[in-house]
């Protein structure tokens, strides 16, 4: 038997390091933060009853490993067009 905590979630490191500090100023060891590297990841996790992954994350505005990845393929995609590569020969 072992104990699993499914309130879990990945998040980039990018721009959401920077809010490290104060996720453990204001809740301690009631939240885990694993970090991931080369990966630039990390993954939260909630330690106290009724405090969600959820709550943390909208509370300091954290970008979930998805939303980010969705969003840099979306800023990609809209340079591309912007900024159509030429050929050669044309």
């Amino acid at each position: 038997m072992a104990e699993v905590n499914l309130d879990r979630e990945v998040f980039h490191l990018d721009t959401n390091q920077n809010r490290f500090p104060a996720i453990r100023a204001k809740y301690g060891p009631d939240v885990e933060i694993e970090v991931y590297q080369p990966e630039a990841y990390f993954l939260l996790a909630s330690r106290k009853e009724g405090l969600t992954v959820e709550d943390v994350a909208s509370e300091f505005k954290l970008e979930t490993l998805r939303d980010y990845l969705a969003r840099s393929v979306r800023q990609r995609e809209e340079h591309l067009r912007a900024h159509p590569r030429k050929t050669a020969g044309k």
